[in-house]
């Protein structure tokens, strides 16, 4: 439980401790919640795996406690005096928990970027359905018969029919022949040297639905997270670090008669971690009630506790702070060639694609972690906006479940909406309109590097430019909360590239937030994409509020080995565009635009006109004189 150690108290004056101490009723409610609620098996998100009593819990090796992650509430029973300890760490908001919901009725919003990569583990899942017609089948709602945990695509409990999907954390590399794995992990200091890593461990050592691979079906290998030791790069919790790089794909009989898997995304994560003892009294992972699954393809389960981004039987891993000045990377194997586009938590950003002789892909990327605000909101139905409102309506309920099933009447349970599912613009205006609800102010700020494939389906992503693109095309990397993950579109009227990022505008701590925004994007695809010429490129970049045009602190363009980069920070939020306007040297078009025709310049005459005394002027290209009147000499 940490060196430090706070006074027991006497349990009969418990309560009234709880009273007298700062933001001490939040921890009382969680862990009575904690202990009391189960969030339904259908809420397909991190609560579904929320302990109960007795699950999750530590035994300290110097003192008989009990631990409820990431509570801190430990309790303790000394000769029959019945005392209660209360942890005086400081929680580090990597390890932010949103509140439970205060009673029914109500609706709420989750933000948690980075829960998104860690919050399941590998499995392969076999779903069998009811005959359905095309229609039904088509739009993946026909109804779910059978789940089946898989241990390996040729698994005979596993007979393909009608839908296998996968979530597989990547193995580490164990020779240069092996594919869809981590290659290397690497950490500099602040003056460039390469870190000693060491001790090299999988965590767990087997997960509870790992799989086996099979290249010949295009089927990675299911595994664990990797445990390294950094010591030239310390943490509040000691040296160690976690990596979790995840492949998420399926195969449908839709696709017959190929019956390889498709990738759906990528996606991986670096985590400074501290090892905690645990006891776990049941084993997680994903769902294989069939019932619980209200569509084909749904992912229903988890494995996470909530406070760990890791945990085997016994341990927990609880994760710290990154270091701000330690460039961490990653170097990966894949079998297929990678192609699109990528979206990132880092600052600084380097990335490289080679292609090896035997066709297959290496990715090496590289940068510093960023905080990225996290958004919780809860509000009774009453108060939710029309526009928010409208939003959902007709949409499939979907999220975590509080006091009922996800079925039950809307005022007989809480539910709580994922803010991590995607980057595209329906996730943006569900953001901004439960922004709008808050006090725009973050509730937590922990520090994170991700990386993972684009999901969203954007104009701009299917552009021949991207689609014919022979690898990578690019990366955008933002500390925003939310953010659009293509690239940014290119605005006709202002002859600029706009991206549209959101987030609080002040942390936790109430100091306005400052956000951060960087772009790589390959030069021949950027021309292609917004019709410029081979020549150079230069760019001013301005922020747009609001209110009016905020100010940038930072900004660069460079143009190096065939990649576009540019840079912007210092500006703040709630939902600001960043405009970036280029231009091209002198002569050459910035964008190639079709010329307009240039219709000859014709003279127009003026002759006078009499009828009487009366002297009328017309003007015109052949004029002529009204009726009645005679031109004058």
């Amino acid at each position: 439980m940490g060196d430090s150690r706070a006074r027991p108290i006497p349990i009969f004056r418990y309560m009234r401790y709880l009273a007298e101490v700062k933001r001490l009723w939040v921890i009382v409610v969680s862990f009575s919640l904690t202990l009391a609620l189960q969030p339904s098996a259908l809420a397909a998100g991190a609560w579904t795996s929320a302990p109960q009593v007795g699950q999750g819990c530590s035994t300290d090796q110097s003192e008989n406690t009990f631990w409820i992650p990431p509570l801190h509430l430990i309790c303790k029973v000394v000769a029959g005096k019945g005392t209660i300890v209360l942890d005086s760490r400081v929680i580090p908001d990597e390890q932010y928990v949103a509140p439970f919901p205060a009673t029914v009725d109500m609706q709420g919003f989750l933000a948690q970027d980075s829960d998104e990569v860690v919050r399941m583990s590998s499995s392969l899942l076999n779903f069998t359905t009811a005959p359905a017609d095309s229609a039904t089948m088509l739009a993946m709602k026909d109804t779910v018969t059978a789940v089946v945990a898989c241990t390996s695509a040729s698994d005979p409990n596993c007979t393909f029919t009608r839908m296998q999907k996968y979530r597989a954390t990547l193995p580490r590399c164990s020779s240069d022949a092996d594919t869809n794995c981590i290659v290397g992990i690497t950490a500099k200091n602040s003056d460039g040297k390469d870190l000693t890593i060491s001790g090299a461990s999988y965590f767990p050592t087997k997960g509870i639905q790992s799989f086996a691979g099979n290249p010949g079906v295009n089927l990675p290998t299911g595994a664990t997270s990797t445990l390294v030791n950094i010591p030239g790069a310390p943490h509040d919790g000691g040296d160690l670090y976690l990596i979790k790089a995840e492949m998420i794909g399926n195969r449908t009989s839709l696709n017959l008669p190929e019956l390889n898997f498709q990738t759906e995304r990528f996606q991986a994560g670096i985590f400074a971690v501290k090892l905690r003892d645990v006891q776990l009294t049941r084993s997680f992972g994903m769902s294989t009630i069939a019932s619980d699954y209200a569509f084909l393809g749904a992912e229903v389960g988890g494995d996470d506790i909530p406070g760990c981004v890791g945990h085997s039987e016994t341990q927990c891993a609880e994760p710290y702070p990154l270091p701000s000045n330690i460039n961490f990377g990653l170097q990966l194997r894949f079998e297929k060639k990678m192609t699109g586009w990528l979206h990132a938590r880092l600052d600084r950003p380097d990335v490289t694609l080679s292609t090896e002789k035997n066709g297959n892909s290496l990715l090496n990327v590289s940068g510093y972690s960023v905080k990225v605000p996290v958004l919780a909101v809860w509000k009774k139905n009453s108060e939710l906006t029309d526009a928010l409102n409208a939003f959902y309506a007709g949409k499939s309920r979907f999220g975590s479940t509080y006091y009922g099933s996800i079925g039950a009447p809307m005022s007989e349970i809480a539910l709580l909406h994922d803010g991590n599912v995607g980057f595209g613009e329906d996730e943006m205006i569900e953001f901004l309109a439960w922004l709008g609800l808050s006090s725009n102010q973050a509730s937590a700020l922990p520090t994170a590097w991700t990386v993972r494939t684009m999901t969203n389906n954007s104009p701009t992503v299917n552009s021949p430019c991207i689609k014919s693109a022979p690898n990578l095309v690019g990366l955008v990397t933002t500390n925003a909360t939310q953010y659009l993950d293509g690239p940014p579109t290119f605005n006709l009227a202002t002859q600029s590239l706009d991206y549209k990022v959101a987030a609080p505008h002040l942390t936790p701590k109430g100091d306005v937030f400052q956000g951060n925004y960087n772009l790589l994007l390959r030069s021949d695809v950027a021309r292609c994409l917004y019709g410029f010429s081979a020549a150079p490129i230069s760019a001013t970049v301005s922020v747009l509020s609001e209110s009016g045009t905020a100010s940038v602190q930072t900004q660069s363009l460079a143009e190096k080995d065939g990649w576009l980069s540019l840079s912007a920070s210092g500006f703040t939020f709630s939902s600001p565009t960043i405009r970036v306007t280029l231009a091209q040297a002198k002569n050459e078009p910035a964008i190639a635009v079709a010329p307009t025709p240039v219709k000859p310049v014709v003279k127009k005459v003026t002759i006078k006109c009499v009828r009487g005394k009366t002297v009328k002027s017309v003007v015109g290209v052949s004029p002529k004189c009204p009726v009645g009147y005679t031109k004058k000499a």
